[in-house]
């Protein structure tokens, strides 16, 4: 049976080596703890194929992972990921370097990953709907933008890890990793399962500081919206833009400013019209920036979002490049606490929309944790002998020194679904 077991090793060895090709997994991984668990959607009657029945809608999942060593700050984070992508876009890079959810880890925090309600782990949703994202889409607009001239900046784009293009095995494995998103309704009907979901997962676990990239920060604008008490902080990692624009679909658009959902603002709007707000359009348009939409004085003011403040991230090279000023001049003017981070200020260069995957991804992740431990006072603990601290061991901030153990055994990020 040994000798059995020995030369069928023998055999798969080769045809292992061709499916999953070795990554850099040089990066040491955190110990930390794993469980899992499901935001309950609801049931209703419906069809889907032949089949009748009673079916769960828009349940979340939800992955928790804690630091084996000790949790040093009492507020967790949330990683909500953009709309075609799920939450394993978090964890390690395409070419096996540590992503931002290991990164949090080594730092003390306990982390929160969820899919996107109908994405990844949280598919339950109608059939024929689903619409994925093509290769050329992925070059053009994320990985290699600095082979196309859509815009000025695109030229600087120089952090995506190998060649960004088909054919390239980092660039095929973050395709692979990609999901596909609902046609058509997906951010109206989306934002709305993602805030009663959002709200459910905060109401579990309590406070926590939120960090959404594109559609994953639409999200977070409606949890926070709905219970601004249960979030410290908001992290929109370049968020879906340009406000109170529409976008390829006539169904989807932005008409409360950086969501397709009802806001509350003071006072209040109509949410069922098709123009709930009064804006005007501010400045030119170029190939390098673009004109604004704003409110009309007086504006309206977000007093939910204003309970919260905001940090907003943009990268040197990514098209946000040309927009993300308005969705910051959208957000001050509605009264929200905005802190606007263009990393080439900070002289983090060459990134493009997806820099959380990029070369130099946990440079820009270093950025973000300074300012909410400064503005979204995620705090410390202060004594190893507090109940929350997993292991006991003294907070970094007491030793000098990080308390963090390496594991013994590295993840190295190959897709799984």
């Amino acid at each position: 049976m040994l000798r059995s077991s020995v030369l069928l090793g023998a055999l798969l060895q080769p045809l292992c080596s061709l499916a999953f090709p070795l990554f850099n997994t040089s990066d040491p991984e955190i110990a930390y703890q794993r469980s899992t668990f499901y935001i309950k959607g609801k049931y209703g009657e419906g069809t889907t194929g032949s089949k009748n029945g009673t079916f769960m809608a828009a349940p979340m999942y939800v992955e928790k992972l804690t630091p084996t060593a000790g949790v040093l700050h009492p507020v967790p984070i949330v990683f909500i990921p953009n709309q075609y992508t799920t939450g394993q876009m978090w964890l390690n890079t395409p070419d096996g370097r540590t992503g931002w959810a290991s990164w949090f880890l080594s730092q003390g925090f306990s982390v929160y990953v969820v899919d996107t309600i109908y994405s990844g782990r949280s598919t339950a949703g109608p059939d024929g709907a689903f619409l994925p994202m093509t290769a050329e889409n992925v070059e053009r607009r994320y990985t290699a933008m600095e082979k196309f001239d859509d815009y000025p900046q695109a030229k600087l784009h120089n952090q995506w890890p190998g060649t960004g293009m088909r054919g390239d095995e980092t660039f095929d494995q973050f395709t692979a990793s990609l999901s596909d998103r609902i046609n058509g309704v997906a951010p109206l009907w989306i934002q709305q399962y993602m805030q009663d979901a959002g709200v459910g997962l905060l109401e579990r676990i309590g406070p926590a500081v939120l960090i959404g990239h594109d559609a994953g920060a639409a999200n977070a604008w409606m949890v926070a919206d709905k219970r601004p008490d249960l979030v410290k902080g908001i992290v929109a990692l370049e968020p879906d833009g340009p406000v109170l624009e529409q976008d390829e679909s006539p169904l989807v658009g932005r008409q409360f400013g950086v969501t397709s959902r009802a806001l509350t603002f003071d006072p209040p709007v109509n949410s069922s019209s098709e123009h709930p707000l009064d804006v005007i359009n501010v400045g030119a348009n170029s190939t390098g920036t673009r004109s604004c939409y704003r409110q009309a004085e007086p504006a309206r003011k977000l007093v939910n979002l204003a309970k919260v403040p905001v940090l907003l991230v943009t990268a040197e090279a990514s098209m946000h490049a040309t927009y993300d000023n308005c969705t910051v001049e959208f957000l001050k003017q509605a009264g929200v606490e905005t802190t606007w981070m263009p990393l080439a200020k900070s002289d983090i260069r060459g990134n493009g929309h997806f820099f959380m995957l990029e070369l130099n991804n946990i440079a820009i992740a270093k950025a973000t944790k300074d300012w909410f431990l400064d503005t979204a006072k995620v705090g410390n603990y202060t004594s190893a002998s507090d109940p929350t601290t997993l292991a006991g061991n003294p907070p970094a901030s007491l030793t000098g020194k990080s308390p963090y153990p390496v594991a013994n055994t590295k993840r190295s990020r190959i897709n799984r679904w």
